[in-house]
């Protein structure tokens, strides 16, 4: 295709739009678009990681002027790469029954060797 028919076959709203776009600024470049402002600062902390989301909600909005959604804050806090962490508390056996365990074991063990 000849460029003369390319040429041809530009709608004129375009054409206009890219000549108004080069008088006014002085270049056919697109201008930079204008975006919605971010709600949350750019790096969201947290001081307990065992608090709910919604505690931590209520906690941030109260602090902040602006409020917040549960889901807004999840996705920021998802974005930082943060994960609720929930600290189980572990049983561990007291002394004499430790001890008592280690004598089981050991009985066991030689009963089975013995046989």
């Amino acid at each position: 295709m000849s460029s003369k028919k390319q040429k041809q076959n530009r709608p004129k709203s375009i054409v206009s739009r890219v000549v108004g776009r080069h008088n006014e600024c002085g270049s056919v470049e697109k201008r930079p678009r204008t975006e919605r402002p971010p709600v949350l600062s750019p790096r969201v902390k947290q001081k307990s990681r065992n608090a709910p989301l919604q505690e931590t909600t209520n906690t941030f909005n109260q602090a902040s002027a602006t409020r917040v959604s549960k889901r807004t804050l999840q996705r920021a806090l998802r974005a930082e790469e943060y994960q609720r962490k929930v600290i189980r508390k572990a049983i561990r056996p007291r002394l004499p029954n430790k001890r008592n365990r280690v004598a089981w074991c050991c009985d066991w063990f030689l009963g089975q060797m013995s046989t």
